[in-house]
């Protein structure tokens, strides 16, 4: 199982394969990231294969449901598309309108959904204005120790198992 050292600036990774095992397993800076993809569900290398994997498939296998966390903006903003969309529509009115973005101003950021949830159900012009399926709006996003992994570290290790030493060694 060859082990490969990855310093890129102040980051850092231990990564080790194992071609007949399938296994992908790395440590460092950004955290753990592990999978095995065993050799006959895949049809190429184990370094082939993980050259061809896309952000999203490589960072849902190895991270699983810690890959995602709560995105409060993405939420928050899509909760005032939700007003605005139903001012337009004439769903509500213009005082139930400024009533639910000033409703949308005063609540209090925390990044926990459970805690926003409660916030907006406890305010019915809110939940009139933004409808029934209110809570579809909320958003995920990867967190940031996903994106800085691939973004740092997957180009060092795809340089380090793609140079023609990597074959020899």
């Amino acid at each position: 199982m060859p082990l490969l050292k990855i310093k890129v600036g102040s980051e850092w990774a231990y990564i080790v394969t194992d071609d007949d095992l399938g296994l992908f397993c790395a440590h460092g800076s950004y955290g753990t990231f592990a999978y095995v993809w065993p050799p006959q569900h895949r049809s190429q290398p184990l370094h082939a294969f993980l050259a061809d994997l896309d952000f999203h498939y490589f960072i849902r296998k190895t991270r699983g449901l810690t890959a995602m966390e709560f995105d409060f903006d993405g939420t928050f903003a899509n909760l005032r598309r939700c007003v605005l969309n139903a001012r337009r529509t004439r769903y509500i009115g213009l005082e139930a309108a400024r009533d639910a973005w000033d409703i949308l101003d005063s609540i209090d950021q925390t990044n926990s959904p459970d805690f926003l949830a409660a916030q907006i159900f406890d305010e019915t012009a809110l939940v009139q204005a933004l409808g029934d399926d209110w809570m579809l709006e909320f958003r995920d996003r990867y967190c940031p120790q996903c994106t800085e992994f691939w973004r740092v570290i997957w180009p060092a290790f795809m340089a380090k198992i793609q140079a023609p030493e990597a074959a020899h060694g």
